[in-house]
């Protein structure tokens, strides 16, 4: 029961982890595209899913007929024929077109397959606490310096975006330190623990050994997420870096109206990428490569659809639509409509702008890291101005509780004398 109930809690706790490593794979796929695009994991599941279940339900009932059973004549799964309960089983006649044993062993041996399949990504998950972390510092900084260009950054996202910025400039370039020896806490539990004082000696000592382990693996552990950041915010100042900011200057150059006008070049340019060793920068190269090309698909679609030039999407027009009436049926219709036409001109707008707006982020973010300084040289005051304004809050959360207090101790006087 203890191995049932222990493989029960396992297959229970799988949704929790594929929803962990779900999160994990958005952080990933923001940091190597430079935008969160939600929508393309809800259309996997939803629809992939689908058509799997789909697949699937159609895919036992082909095995069940390839094994002779059609569904209908269940004969063909009796062991026996003419089963009597008093005769043994020796003295049974067996049923010669019995395919019940055949079957189960096929259907037992797709769900092995099955079950190999479903649990194969877990395999495969290379990410580990250190690099999400690592991740999630750069999806940080890029957010603060997308914010600060917008002149839109909250305190908590500018605070975050700095403290990621400091601390990699703080632990870049350090040695890490040798983990110690476990022996020592070996040691510390070996103390002996007879009288109240060897005990409090034996429990400090092994606290002292954990923590220290503990204080050299965060220690470790913030040099590789510093090496990481700090790759991040150098990128644009190698050869692939510079020859990214080269093709991506080349496609604004154009502006927004006419940025699909050098697809040739930009097609070459990206094709001249340097093809290098780093995951992140092969990553890049096929993501230039393919906005590179989608450039003659933008010149497709703007000469069809915007003869007149390209429109920028305008998102009140989907809220307007989005807020329309709908009490009766007319009014439904029309809204319906006006969604529907909102959303294809979204998708539109995306599809033909994709190029130009990655190009102008990816350069945005190199002005970005090229002014880290003039961003963070606020840090100090908004951490001051955060300081004093919890401070001022915790002061008034005690005066209403002291308030409370005073009041509640005044009712209770009030009942006391009353009951006198």
């Amino acid at each position: 029961m203890f191995i049932v109930n222990t493989i029960d809690r396992f297959i229970d706790c799988g949704n929790v982890i594929d929803s962990a490593m779900e999160s994990d794979m958005r952080d990933n796929q923001q940091y190597l595209i430079g935008e969160r695009i939600d929508g393309a994991f809800g259309f996997i599941r939803s629809y992939v899913g689908s058509i799997i279940g789909a697949a699937t339900g159609l895919f036992i009932p082909w095995v069940y007929k390839s094994k002779g059973f059609d569904g209908q004549d269940y004969s063909v799964l009796d062991v026996y024929v003419n089963y009597n309960e008093k005769l043994p089983l020796s003295q049974q006649i067996k049923n010669p077109n019995c395919v019940l044993f055949s079957l189960m062993d096929t259907l037992l041996t797709v769900s092995v397959i099955g079950a190999a399949i479903d649990v194969l990504p877990w395999f495969a998950y290379d990410i580990t606490e250190t690099g999400q972390k690592s991740m999630i510092r750069v999806v940080r900084i890029r957010t603060l310096i997308e914010d600060y260009s917008l002149k839109t950054s909250d305190d908590s996202t500018y605070i975050e975006g700095c403290e990621a910025i400091i601390n990699a400039r703080k632990f870049y370039g350090l040695e890490k330190q040798e983990k110690p020896d476990k022996a020592v806490l070996k040691r510390a539990k070996a103390m002996p623990s007879r009288t109240k004082e060897e005990k409090d000696s034996r429990h400090l000592a092994i606290k002292a050994a954990r923590q220290q382990a503990e204080d050299v693996r965060q220690f470790n552990e913030n040099i590789e997420i510093a090496e990481f950041v700090m790759h991040e915010l150098t990128r644009f100042e190698n050869e692939f870096g510079q020859k990214q900011l080269q093709l991506c200057s080349l496609i604004v150059s154009a502006g927004p109206q006419h940025f699909f006008e050098y697809s040739d070049e930009a097609i070459k340019l990206a094709v001249e990428l340097p093809l290098t060793n780093i995951r992140e920068e092969r990553t890049w190269r096929k993501q230039e490569i393919r906005n590179a090309r989608a450039l003659i698909k933008s010149k497709t679609i703007a000469s069809r659809w915007y003869p007149e030039g390209i429109v920028e999407f305008d998102p009140q027009a989907y809220e307007d639509a989005y807020n329309m009436p709908d009490e009766t049926r007319q009014e439904a219709k029309l809204r319906r409509i006006a969604m529907r036409k909102a959303n294809k001109e979204k998708n539109l707008y995306a599809t033909v702008a994709s190029p130009y707006l990655a190009a102008v982020r990816t350069l945005e973010l190199a002005k970005g890291y090229a002014d880290l300084e003039g961003i963070i040289s606020d840090y100090d005051e908004i951490i001051r101005k955060r300081d004093e304004r919890h401070d001022k809050e915790r002061m008034e959360f005690e005066r209403i509780a002291q308030e409370r207090e005073i009041d509640k101790q005044r009712k209770n006087s009030q009942r006391k004398m009353g009951r006198g």
